[in-house]
């Protein structure tokens, strides 16, 4: 039985993620979201909304990461989902649209 989720990306949906456990586990696993919108002012400060979904959510927490150039960064989006008998897996996707890897955009 999945035992606790980690979900890295630069924002997350807390609520719409939770809302896709099946309503058997839904209360017990555990969730981690680790998010590098940290700060008010940059992509509209919008890391404020992730702030108050998780109040709803006795199982889940975010983690703030600290990114200070967060325009041109390009982040990998990971999940990592443990399991009852102490194995993991480890799901992770990345950019991959020609536009958005051409170094020479914005040149």
């Amino acid at each position: 039985m999945l035992r606790e989720v980690w979900r890295l990306n630069y924002m997350h949906d807390i609520a719409w993620v939770m809302g896709q456990f099946d309503e058997d586990i839904a209360r017990h696993v555990k969730a981690v979201f680790a998010h590098g919108n940290w700060s008010r002012t940059i992509c509209g400060g919008r890391g404020w909304i992730m702030d108050e979904q998780v109040k709803v959510f006795r199982n889940a927490r975010i983690v703030a990461a600290y990114m200070p150039e967060a325009f041109g960064t390009h982040h990998t989006k990971i999940m990592l989902l443990f399991r009852g008998d102490d194995t993991a897996q480890f799901v992770g996707v990345f950019d991959s649209i020609p536009r958005t890897n051409d170094s020479s955009i914005g040149s």
